[in-house]
């Protein structure tokens, strides 16, 4: 029910002081007819009674015209406190400045993103500031919304767009600033990974828990790891881990320990996911003498261990291979097959974290082919090409295009696989923009950097192609089968397949000298081309976290 109203004029109506007993002042309200009639519809009216409330409040609250629901103070909402015997309110002063328009893509934790009207309801999003560098997820602790007439459209020189309200902040070298002060040429933060759509995956069960001994089972139970179905909030974390355990980690079978390998800050990260699933992780670096070719080195090492029959068991249910990988025939699970591709993302991106090559020019302009490696037992062979060909399918439904399988002969009679990805600059955009590397984040900030890089190239090259032709549709791409080569030469076949962009111009900064000048942890600086006012009728929304 609506507060009391008072007509004091045409255009003044009040709401007097004896609505609440601790209303200090009457509120004043400044609306015609059709005005209140639309302020009555939410909290309007009874916000602007609560500013009444304030301590030192000073003859009036008062709401505008434009007055609607806030959080507290209602948005359009106004009121003068005594400096002594007053009080400040945030909801006064405005803090709901970070508006941003319906369908503006919002990353999350687990590499899918969202419209940012679908967190009203709260959630988890990552968080990224200059001085940290590296992302964080943060909870929303407060969704806001306003309606807004105009939006400022930002476009950077590698063709990202942002649409925003004028007071929407953005960062800058020299911190936050408003986008409506910002101007061309200005320097401005991008993150470019882009990740998938959110899609809910069916209710199904992957585990009962019957697959295992009574006092495994009993444990993983405790955990809440079982049953195991496609919505238990933590088989994305096992996703990512079954991946990188693939591609990256080994089983000691006389201490039942979980072994991971990667750098320290990677297996960090790792650490902090396996505690969540409530084990314990612990992470040790050092260093040992190796020999190859007759020459000595010291290799620096680290390595995550966990002392759990239980997670061993279930990685192993999961799909992991049981043993030494060279003499275990193993593919792609099947049920992770047939999950949404924001999951199927983890557990890419996971393996590719531990096995695929990072980011790496031959030249200062063209990239290495980015390839994975199965080493198997010659009798194994067809084994490490039907788990490859799981591989290439996978990257197929992110449009993007793997070239073909080389065999390699080992010294020790082994055979070693490697899948090669095509290295043009939009197939490696679509892989690092969409899939990119979990736990491992060296690889991650350079193929961040090198998206943007590259999508300068390709608009230096073809300057009049639209900024949407850069987006590629998540189902866009060719695929053709991986071609598996017996006597022809696999790096002839990839650079005769892939021709159709030309060189990237000489006269560009080469990557590595770019990325020194434009790139911090996980931020990449770009430079504005183009900013103009456009007219929206619309809501607009801000999250506080």
């Amino acid at each position: 029910m609506a507060p009391p109203l008072r007509k004091i004029d045409r255009f003044i109506w009040e709401i007097p002081k004896t609505y609440k007993p601790c209303m200090k002042v009457p509120a004043r309200i400044f609306a015609d007819e059709s005005l209140i009639e639309k302020m009555k519809t939410d909290s309007t009216l009874e916000q602007a009674a609560n500013v009444a409330c304030l301590p030192g409040v000073y003859r009036y609250s008062i709401a505008l015209p434009d007055a609607h629901q806030g959080y507290g103070f209602p948005v359009g909402g106004v009121a003068a406190v005594d400096s002594n015997q007053g009080t400040i309110s945030p909801g006064g002063i405005g803090y709901d400045i970070n508006c941003l328009p319906p369908g503006t893509r919002i990353l999350t934790r687990f590499g899918y993103t969202v419209p940012i009207e679908s967190l009203a309801r709260g959630g988890e999003l990552v968080s990224i500031d200059r001085d940290a560098k590296n992302p964080r997820i943060t909870r929303v602790k407060l969704f806001l919304w306003r309606r807004e007439s105009r939006l400022i459209a930002i476009r950077t020189r590698s063709g990202y767009v942002l649409k925003a309200s004028s007071d929407h902040p953005i960062l800058t070298p020299r911190g936050m600033v408003n986008a409506g002060e910002l101007k061309i040429g200005d320097r401005v933060a991008l993150h470019s990974f882009e990740g998938v759509p959110y899609e809910e995956p069916p209710s199904r069960i992957i585990l009962k828990g019957v697959e295992f001994p009574e006092e495994i089972a009993r444990e993983l139970s405790e955990r809440g790891l079982l049953p195991l179905t496609t919505r238990n909030p933590k088989l994305p974390i096992l996703l990512k881990l079954l991946g990188y355990f693939i591609g990256g980690g080994s089983f000691n079978g006389v201490d039942s320990e979980v072994v991971f390998y990667g750098s320290r800050e990677g297996l960090e990260e790792m650490k902090r996911d396996i505690e969540e699933l409530g084990y314990d992780a612990r992470v040790y670096c050092g260093t040992k003498d190796l020999k190859v070719n007759g020459k000595g080195f010291n290799d620096h090492e680290c390595v995550l261990r966990v002392a759990s029959r239980s997670l061993k068991a279930l990685l192993i249910a999961l799909g992991a291979p049981p043993g030494r990988k060279t003499h275990i025939p193993f593919r792609v699970p099947n049920w992770v097959m047939e999950l949404p591709l924001w999951m199927r993302r983890l557990f890419l991106a996971g393996y590719f974290g531990a096995a695929m090559s990072g980011p790496v020019t031959i030249n200062g302009y063209d990239f290495k082919q980015p390839h994975v490696a199965v080493f198997k037992v010659p009798e194994l062979e067809q084994s490490g090409y039907d788990f490859l060909s799981d591989i290439a399918r996978m990257l197929n439904d992110f449009g993007v295009e793997a070239g073909y399988v080389e065999k390699v002969y080992s010294s020790n009679g082994g055979i070693q696989l490697r899948l090669y990805v095509s290295s043009t600059p939009r197939n490696l955009t679509r892989l690092w923009s969409r899939v990119n590397y979990e736990y491992s984040p060296e690889k991650r900030r350079l193929a961040l950097a090198a998206v943007v890089w590259l999508r300068l190239i390709m608009r230096t090259i073809n300057p009049h192609s639209e900024d949407e032709q850069l987006t590629i549709a998540i189902a866009g791409g060719g695929y053709a089968e991986p071609i598996i080569p017996s006597h022809v030469n696999g790096r002839f076949i990839e650079r005769g397949a892939y021709v159709e962009e030309p060189m990237v111009p000489r006269s560009l900064l080469r990557f590595e000298d770019w990325l020194k000048a434009n790139a911090e942890g996980d931020v990449v600086w770009d430079i504005i081309e183009d900013i103009r006012e456009e007219k929206f009728n619309g809501l607009v929304y801000d999250l506080t976290i």
